[in-house]
Parts: structure tokens; sequence; C-alpha cells
């Protein structure tokens, strides 16, 4: 299986969200975004030594943050030369509504991004400010105009589910009006040293039950289905021919390119991959961009465990054709039984994590692990 795909991380952000644990939030001085700059070139050089680079993003290249949109246009455009990038590349640029103009949104457009992944969240403004967001509702709509209006007619939104206080009608009524290509949603999680993480542990912020986040799950669901969206992954829904192809990489298994701070990757090796994570800290990376914080060459009984996991988010489910083709064995020698029909769907092509399962995904997973093949070598 051919390298390409390609994640780029960039961590510069005006100012660090709550609710964020990612490599993010670094301050946009001239002085880092130079230092980083250089070290993304050292890395990718790297690996021109390494691969064909003339197939390397030949299928998606998606630039995540952090803040892309931040990246001055003249080292974007530098970064975008490293690569032979072909027309049916997808090509993913996240966006935070406040950072765009009417100019750099052009550029962007006439650079070869294809697909702009835009963080409205919520349409509600205390949410945002909440949030940590530094944008706001006319933010959120002023930006989809704008990347509009230049010519983007592959257009993500971001929407994320059970806050406190939060409401659906203006988030609904923007959508029913501008019309995105497609919906990432997620529900909002505490993570380690964030902001939103203190608040709770200080009991100024309570999460809400589990009951009441899976229930706005399933509304939220019905709502984008009457729009017309089609959920085709557990977070994702899009517009027919709208699916985020990089994304799908990842739940198919195959083989990425991480580069950047905190950027992980997935290589292929004479065995059954590498799996790498870069330095997560910014200086750490800096000074060490072609080194690993951490990594790990993956045996059989992690491969299997990973495809697994990863593929039965995708609602058309596991194809056992694939599966097979991807991991080198027979699905009937890879599972000692039937999958718990509790959970799964189980036809002689696919298996299928059942809708109303969605929310129980993780027991559902370690169910189909109990009963992988213990005589597969690891």
């Amino acid at each position: 299986m051919s390298l390409s795909r390609v994640y780029l991380h960039y961590p510069f952000c005006t100012k660090l969200c709550h609710y964020c644990n990612f490599a993010a939030g670094v301050a946009t001085s001239d002085n880092f975004t130079n230092q980083y700059y250089n070290a993304l070139l050292q890395e990718i050089a790297h690996y021109k030594t390494r691969f064909d680079f003339s197939q390397i993003a030949s299928r998606s290249l998606y630039f995540g943050g952090g803040t892309p949109s931040l990246m001055p246009l003249d080292q974007l455009e530098n970064i975008f030369s490293q690569f032979s990038l072909q027309k049916e590349t997808e090509v993913t640029f996240e966006i935070n509504p406040e950072t765009v103009t009417y100019e750099k949104a052009k550029i962007w457009h006439q650079l070869g991004i294809n697909r702009v992944s835009l963080g409205w969240q919520t349409m509600n403004a205390n949410t945002l400010k909440f949030l940590g967001r530094t944008s706001t509702p006319h933010d959120n709509i002023k930006a989809f105009e704008i990347l509009r209006e230049v010519g983007f007619d592959n257009i993500s939104v971001d929407r994320i589910l059970s806050i406190h206080n939060d409401t659906d009608k203006e988030f609904f009524e923007a959508v029913m009006q501008y019309k995105p290509d497609h919906i990432s949603t997620y529900q909002l999680s505490i993570e380690d040293k964030t902001v939103l993480s203190l608040w709770t542990k200080q009991k100024k912020y309570t999460p809400l039950p589990d009951e009441q986040a899976i229930q706005i799950e399933s509304t939220t669901d019905d709502l984008l289905h009457e729009l017309g969206f089609i959920r085709y992954e557990t977070s994702n829904y899009a517009q027919k021919g709208k699916e985020g192809q990089h994304n799908l990489g990842y739940w198919n298994y195959d083989y990425w390119l991480g580069l950047g701070s905190g950027a992980a990757g997935f290589l292929p090796d004479d065995g059954n991959g590498f799996h790498y994570r870069n330095h997560f800290k910014f200086k750490d990376y800096c000074e060490n961009p072609i080194s690993y914080e951490e990594s790990e060459h993956i045996n059989l009984h992690t491969a299997i465990k990973d495809a697994l996991m990863l593929g039965v988010r995708k609602r058309e489910g596991i194809d056992k054709k694939s599966f097979e083709k991807r991991i080198g064995l027979t699905w009937e020698n890879i599972l000692t039984k039937s999958p718990d029909p509790e959970y799964f769907i189980d036809t002689k092509e696919f298996l299928i994590l059942k809708k109303e399962m969605i929310p129980l995904s993780n027991p559902a997973i370690l169910s189909l692990w109990d009963i992988i093949n213990p005589d597969i070598s690891i």
C-alpha cells in the first residue's frame, strides 16, 4: 500500500480554546513562525530521502491545527511546492472564522486548496465565549460567505455537542440558509491539562449526564438527516459526494505521513506498519524535527485491533474483502466466532455497527477484540 496521504500540523493560535489539548496555542510571533517553518522544511527534506514524493500526497493533504489559516502565505506557498499534488488530490485546510479575509481566501483557493474545514462549533455567542473561541456568530457567517464567494465548493463546518445552555436553533438555521457540504460533530470532552478540566475539578463546570448527551446526539442526527446529510462515519455527515477522503483513509487503515509538532504518522515497513508521534512541545520539535517522541513497529495482532476499531466507525461498516486484503488473512481466520448481534449487523460482505449502538462503540469494539483469534502471531 502506497504512502499517499499527508497530515501537516500547524500549532499557532491567537488564543488556546478552553477545551483544547492539541499541540496548539503557540503565539504567532515572527521568530516562532520562522523557527517552525524551517523545522517543517527539515522534516520534509528528511522524508524526501526515504519516500517517492511524486506519489506521497496523491490522495490527500490535510492542514490541521492549531490554526493553519494563520500561516504566512509565502510559507504556505513554499510548503505546497514540496509536494507533487494531483488534480484529484483532496487538500483540506482548517480555518478559524475570524482569520478569514477575501484576499487570503482567494490565494488559498488559487494555491490548490479544494476543501476547507471551518470551525463554527456553535452559533450561540455565549457558548463561543464559554469555549474560549475568539470568533462570533457573525464571524462564522462572514467567513463562510467569503469562502463561497472565492470559489470553495466543499466547505465543512464543526459542531460541538452537549454544552450547558447551548441551543440548536441558531446552528440549524445557519445550516439551512448557507448549506455547508459537510458537518463534523463532536461531544464536548473534558481533556487533561485544559481550562475546562480545571473548571470541572473546581466544580465550576459539570458535564451533562451521559443520557442527555446521547439524546442530543440522536436529535442532531435526526435533524441532519432531514436536511439531506448522510452520516458516513460516527462523527461526520456529508452531502452526497462530499465525504472527507483524508479521514476515510484513517478509518480504512491507510498509511499516512504526519508532519509537524505532535503529529502522528503511520508508515509502511517490512511488517505491519510503523506508528510514530513527533515531539509535542514546540521547542522540542523545532530542535529535533526528524526524531520521534514515541514510536512503535506494529505487530499483526495490534494491526487487527486497530483496523477493527477504526473500520467500525464507518456507517457502511467494514468491507470484509478489503479488510482481508489489508491484513493478509481471511475473515474466518481473524475472529474465533461471530460478532455480538447486540452490537453488530454481520452480513457476508460487511460488519456494521448498529446505529443505536454508536454511543456504545467502546464496549462494541472491546467485544470484537475479545474474539480475535489468539493463535494469530503477534
